[in-house]
């Protein structure tokens, strides 16, 4: 079981992930089936938080499957309420007080960028003259077929702007969970200030375009680390604070 604890005045008081050896004792016994490997439970404003359900091969951009995907993820809750309820204490009375509305979606479509970010880069902070954002988020990757999770606090990472470029594509930037990025690097990238960051700077690149009258690809990038920079944004992994 891996425990995270985070500072007061933060979304989470208490974070727990495992159950592992439990969830398989309780499987076998009961013969419930259940999706995943593990189970993470959150704390915040009083309640717990439950992340337990999965489905995988899912083609999301088929309403049919995605529908199939929701009602499997909601039959899947009875079964994980059950082992709350019987084997970890003080659940023994918990109830369901509410229900994600919508599936989350952890990984789809990535673009081909200039540059494709690596599982290497992101765990051992490649530095690039590029960077656009460095980033602090853990590691958190979910093994496609539905197995463990790898979830590790590792120092800061950085992106590059050619990940915002698609190949072949003119005057196009992106940004968010779809930047050119492999599936280990995509387990740091994915998380919200990664992509609030480099939707940031493709904003910034993109006037800065249009003030120097060049297309997205021939952007002085030194011109949008100026810009990023007067903002206060960190774009190297050792302008992270609490970096050496």
């Amino acid at each position: 079981m891996r425990r995270l604890v985070l500072a007061a005045g933060l979304a989470y008081g208490l974070w727990l992930t495992g159950f592992n050896k439990s969830l398989r004792r309780f499987q076998d016994e009961t013969g419930v089936t259940l999706q995943r490997d593990n189970i993470t439970l959150k704390t915040a404003d009083g309640r717990r938080y439950v992340n337990s359900t999965r489905v995988t091969g899912v083609d999301v951009f088929d309403p049919v499957q995605f529908t199939r995907a929701v009602l499997d993820c909601y039959r899947q809750i009875e079964g994980v309420a059950r082992y709350l309820r019987e084997r970890v204490p003080r659940f023994e009375r918990a109830r369901i007080e509410a229900i994600a509305p919508v599936l989350g979606v952890r990984e789809t479509r990535h673009i081909v960028g200039d540059y494709t970010l690596t599982g290497a880069d992101s765990v051992n902070g490649t530095r690039f003259a590029d960077s656009i954002a460095a980033d602090a988020s853990a590691l958190d990757i979910h093994e496609p077929r539905g197995a463990d999770v790898d979830f590790r606090g590792l120092p800061p990472y950085e992106i590059p702007y050619h990940c915002l470029l698609p190949q072949r594509v003119e005057q196009i930037l992106v940004a968010g969970r779809c930047i050119s990025a492999d599936h280990a690097a995509h387990a740091r990238s994915r998380n919200m200030p990664a992509c609030m960051a480099t939707g940031q700077a493709a904003g910034i690149a993109a006037a800065v375009a249009i003030n120097e009258r060049v297309t997205v690809r021939n952007v002085p990038v030194a011109k949008v680390q100026h810009h990023l920079r007067k903002l206060g944004m960190p774009l190297h992994g050792d302008e992270m604070p609490g970096s050496f």
